[in-house]
């Protein structure tokens, strides 16, 4: 007989005889109906049952996660983020670490450039710039040439913390600012004043001398003074001229003029000359004062055998055939007229000319074309074509060559066609068509 007892069940054996054997407890295992939560272990006992919960979790049924963010673990403000028997932690920009405990050191890459200090902060880093440098990172070669410091149009040159002044010629100084004194080393001579200029002087000469440093005594002569071909004789600022015969005057610009005493004679023209004179004679006068007359075709004028015919203060030519001119002396050109034909080439002669044909051409001014053909030179009762220098042969049926000399040595056959056409062949060759053909 069964009865229930708490957690157990209590029955008794009796036998057939009615005799009390033994009494028997039989317990409930609860953990059948899974208790336990999240995998965790259920334990069976006399009074029930218990849960041995895995890590993270707590309570009779192992129901309960436990917050391990309540012990606020996480660094620097960082926000705890709680698991199943664990946590993390989301650090802030600059903070790493499982706790986000440590500051993330920027300066690790080194971005500072040019040997500047660089030094961390959270999420940040600034660098400490050496002299010379700026930026961010003194990235950045400070411009000191910015302010324009160099004078006299010097070019800046840019250094680090620094420039220097390249200046131009005449000038020096750390910034140029001192024009050099070229006049220091006195180079002016002959008592010349000297004016200092930039990268330059001038040398302000006395009366008399030039050049770069009035080394030069002037030549006043230079610009040759003196007229007719005096001699210039050259002083300290000023000079004298020697005058050729026949002149005068500080400048010898007076010529003597010869002709006063007219010395030309039988009405000729007297010209002044340098120290002399010159008669121009009229018209059958000669001589150096005009003093003897003349005939005027003693002296031969006429030319190419010209007939001169003397007349009073003149004389006439009477010209041979093939010359022209007042004096004979030209030859009339017969080729200005083009005589000659068939670009045939003229060549004038005295009183005439000739022509010089081109190939093909003949007569006296190659008008008429050579006929090649009056030689006969086609044979074998060839029919001749003339040309221009040259000619061509139409030959007879079986004959060949530039003259038809040669008798054709292939053999040949007709074919002939129904249609009246025939096609002669040669030996070696293809086919070719060649006229109707006519039978008798």
């Amino acid at each position: 007989m069964l009865t229930a007892g708490g957690n157990c069940l209590s029955y008794f054996a009796i036998n057939l005889s009615n005799f009390l054997l033994n009494r028997y407890l039989v317990y409930l295992d609860e953990c059948t109906s899974q208790p336990c939560q999240h995998q965790s272990s259920c334990i069976t006992n006399f009074y029930g049952y218990t849960c041995q919960c895995v890590d993270g979790y707590t309570g009779p049924t192992c129901s309960n996660d436990i917050d391990e963010c309540v012990s606020d673990p996480c660094k620097n403000g960082a926000t705890c983020q709680d698991h199943v028997n664990g946590y993390t932690c989301d650090c802030p920009l600059g903070y790493e670490g499982y706790l986000c405990e440590s500051n993330i050191n920027d300066c690790a890459d080194d971005p500072c450039q040019n040997g500047a200090t660089c030094q961390d902060h959270v999420n940040s880093y600034t660098c400490e710039c050496l002299v010379g440098f700026t930026g961010s990172r003194c990235e950045t070669d400070v411009d000191d040439c910015a302010n324009n410091l160099c004078e006299n149009s010097a070019t800046c040159q840019d250094h680090v913390n620094g420039y220097t002044c390249e200046c131009l010629v005449g000038f020096t100084g750390s910034r140029c600012e001192i024009d050099v004194n070229e006049c220091a080393n006195n180079l002016c001579h002959n008592g010349a004043t000297c004016k200092d200029h930039v990268n330059s002087y001038i040398c302000e000469c006395l009366a008399g001398f030039t050049g770069s440093l009035c080394e030069i005594d002037v030549n006043d002569c230079a610009n040759n003074l003196c007229e007719n071909g005096a001699s210039c004789q050259d002083h300290v600022n000023s000079y004298t001229c020697d005058c050729q015969a026949g002149f005068t005057g500080s400048l010898c610009e007076l010529d003597l003029d010869e002709c006063d005493s007219g010395p030309c004679m039988n009405n000729a023209r007297c010209r002044d000359r340098v120290n002399g004179f010159t008669c121009d004679c009229l018209q059958g006068y000669e001589g150096s004062r005009c003093e003897v007359e003349t005939v005027a075709c003693a002296s031969s004028p006429c030319k190419n055998f010209g007939v001169c015919q003397d007349w009073i203060n003149g004389y006439s030519c009477e010209c041979p055939r093939g010359f022209t001119g007042s004096r004979c002396e030209s030859n009339i050109d017969e080729c200005a007229s083009s005589p000659c034909k068939n670009f045939g080439v003229c060549q004038d002669w005295i009183n005439g000319y000739s022509c010089e044909c081109p190939r093909g051409f003949t007569g006296s001014r190659c008008e008429s074309n050579i006929n090649e053909c009056d030689s006969h030179p086609c044979r074998n009762g060839a029919r001749c074509w003339d040309h221009i220098n040259g000619y061509t042969c139409e030959c007879q049926l079986g004959y060949e060559g530039t003259w038809c000399e040669r008798q054709r040595n292939d053999k040949s056959e007709v074919t002939i066609f129904e249609s009246g056409k025939y096609v002669f062949k040669r030996a070696n060759s293809q086919f070719s068509y060649i006229k109707k053909l006519e039978c008798g």
